[in-house]
């Protein structure tokens, strides 16, 4: 039916935000995992040199994994600039509107500003954490590859250790994107449609 009324998204944007990103990382986890059976395989079967390149691919994702540190304290710097001037807006709009200097819609738009405002410090602020999640496993992922070379335990162990860790890490993809998931059903909720064709003569949104 058609929309008779929409509900503010700012909260659910941001959770939805932040399970994405969530997710994000348990893929990155799980990705990681996936490589470190990989690295576990080639060095039992005397693929050293296999091994060696993954050291090296590691090494390079860790400066990657910096490099998108650095991107998201960036955003979220910038996210918190945004939102005290967002902040400062709403109070001077409250100030106006007692006074009658601005309309009541104007000071709906500050107020809109300063949810959004807070949604993106939100998202940049969940970024950054996926950010550092990734970076801190990368730096184990070249613990991880650069100690299989010089490994002496039993490779059955290796690789059942491995494996097990690979995955509890694709369980958590999985729970990570139930949450997401979720998140997008719950903003599915904030639109009211009619159920049937009509006019509507009286509507309460609370």
């Amino acid at each position: 039916g058609q929309v008779l009324a929409e509900l503010d998204t700012a909260d659910l944007d941001a959770k939805l935000a932040a399970a994405r990103a969530e997710l994000l990382a348990a893929s990155a986890q799980a990705e990681a995992a996936d490589a470190q059976v990989e690295i576990v395989r080639s060095t039992s079967s005397g693929g050293l040199s296999t091994a060696k390149a993954q050291v090296q691919g590691s090494n390079a994702s860790l400066r990657g994994a910096a490099a998108q540190v650095g991107v998201a304290w960036a955003a979220v710097a910038r996210a918190k600039a945004e939102l005290a001037k967002a902040d400062l807006d709403y109070a001077d709009a409250e100030k106006l509107l007692k006074s009658g200097a601005i309309t009541g819609q104007q000071m709906e738009l500050a107020r809109t500003q300063r949810d959004t405002a807070r949604a993106t410090l939100a998202s940049a602020t969940a970024s950054l954490a996926a950010a550092r999640e990734q970076q801190s496993m990368s730096v184990s992922r070249v613990a991880e590859a650069s100690g299989k070379l010089e490994q002496s335990a039993p490779v059955d162990r290796q690789s059942a250790a491995a494996t097990a860790a690979a995955k509890l890490a694709h369980a958590r993809v999985q729970s990570a994107q139930a949450a997401v998931d979720l998140a997008t059903l719950q903003l599915g909720y904030t639109k009211v449609r009619a159920p049937v064709t009509g006019f509507v003569s009286k509507l309460a949104v609370h």
